[in-house]
């Protein structure tokens, strides 16, 4: 496989825009993506507890910084493997900190123990890892601070989502806010209708 079809793999996986103006250099530029889209692009969908995060540097280019994520499923939408409730999976996302050395990805969701989350994960074709579909708009994290009425945020800070038009050339969406938040059990409905509808 040659370096660009190695680039074009990575661009798939990340749902990267590349653009050849940037309009935000601190931000990533992104391909916007829909909850169906995201679904539809994802071979891990789950609820799930943050149990151990790891910086470390890159096993394929250690000029590179990623931090593995390892969590424990609790509810399971789809999975391309055999898994249940109780059992651990991991992913990759770009960026961390190894000793005095830090990376920053923008854009890329940051994870931390205890965390309860939702993840859209899309697996690399060439490298069999997991990782959050479209950077941080494939993560979510619930907030159970109103027992009654969870909330499931969304953060996009550091993205600059990107749309495409039937012909010319790529725009940036306007309005979006950063920081999303819905009731838990709408995006649980969505997820559970788009999973077995897609």
């Amino acid at each position: 496989m040659g370096v660009s079809s190695r680039k074009n793999i990575l661009m798939m996986v990340l749902g990267l825009a590349w653009v050849t103006t940037p309009i935000d250099s601190h931000a990533a530029h992104v391909r916007e993506l829909s909850l169906s889209q995201m679904v539809e692009r994802s071979q891990v969908i789950t609820q799930a507890h943050v149990v151990a995060v790891r910086a470390h540097r890159s096993a394929h280019n250690p000029k590179r910084v990623v931090t593995t994520v390892t969590v424990q499923i609790q509810r399971v939408f789809r999975h391309d493997r055999v898994v249940g409730p109780g059992a651990f999976e991991t992913f990759v996302v770009p960026g961390g900190v190894v000793g005095r050395y830090g990376q920053k990805v923008s854009g890329s969701p940051r994870f931390q123990v205890g965390q309860e989350v939702i993840v859209l994960l899309q697996r690399h074709p060439a490298l069999d890892w997991l990782m959050p579909v479209g950077l941080a708009q494939g993560r979510y994290v619930i907030d159970r601070s109103l027992p009654k009425r969870p909330i499931a945020i969304r953060d996009r800070r550091g993205l600059t989502l990107m749309r495409s038009q039937p012909s010319g050339p790529w725009i940036r969406v306007p309005s979006v806010p950063a920081i999303e938040r819905q009731p838990l059990a709408e995006l649980l409905k969505r997820l559970g209708r788009l999973v077995k509808n897609p």
